[in-house]
C-alpha cells in the first residue's frame, strides 16, 4: 500500500474476509473483476478508460443448486448465510440502480454463450437483457426458500 501499487482493498462486511487487488491485476485491454456492490462508486473514479458494470443473473433454481453444493459440502453453514445476506444487499443494490445497470443473463449450460454476451456488452455496447434482470428479482425474492434449505427459519 505504501508503494501506491494497491488499487482496492475491501473487507467483506458478512464475513471479516480481507479481499484486495493490485495493478498487475488490471494489465489486459479488458479486466473482469466481481466486487461487492459498494465498492462500484470507488471504481468507476479510478483512471480507467472505462468501467462496466454489469448484473449477472442465473436461474434461481440453478443457483440454489450451485450454492447448497458449496456449502454443504464445507459445512460453513455460518459463512453461508452471512453470504446470503451479502447476496441480498447486493441484489437489492443492483435492481435499485434501474436503467443504469446493464444485466447478464448467465446459463450454466451455455457458459460460452454467457461470456461472448459479456464480451459484447463491453466491447460495442450491446444490451442489457430484461429477463436477466427479472431473474435477478426471482433470485432476491427466492433467499427466503433459500435460507430455510439451509435449516434457518426467518
Amino acid at each position: 500500500m505504501a508503494t501506491g501499487d494497491l488499487v482496492n482493498i475491501t473487507v467483506r462486511p458478512t464475513t471479516g474476509f480481507v479481499y484486495g487487488s493490485e495493478i498487475e491485476e488490471y494489465s489486459a485491454p479488458y479486466n473482469l473483476l466481481d466486487m461487492i456492490y459498494s465498492n462500484a462508486a470507488w471504481f468507476r473514479k479510478l483512471p480507467f478508460g472505462r468501467c462496466v458494470a454489469i448484473g449477472i443473473a442465473v436461474e434461481p433454481t440453478a443457483w440454489h443448486d450451485w450454492f447448497l453444493e458449496r456449502f454443504r459440502q464445507t459445512g460453513e453453514l455460518p459463512d453461508a448465510l452471512k453470504r446470503l445476506i451479502e447476496g441480498e444487499a447486493s441484489l437489492n443494490w443492483l435492481l435499485g440502480q434501474g436503467d443504469n445497470m446493464r444485466w447478464l443473463h448467465n446459463q450454466p449450460d451455455k457458459l460460452g454463450a454467457s461470456m461472448q454476451k459479456l464480451i459484447a456488452m463491453v466491447r460495442e455496447g450491446a444490451p442489457s437483457s430484461p429477463e436477466a434482470r427479472e431473474l435477478g428479482r426471482a433470485m432476491l425474492e427466492s433467499i427466503p426458500d433459500l435460507r430455510t434449505s439451509l435449516g434457518q427459519t426467518a
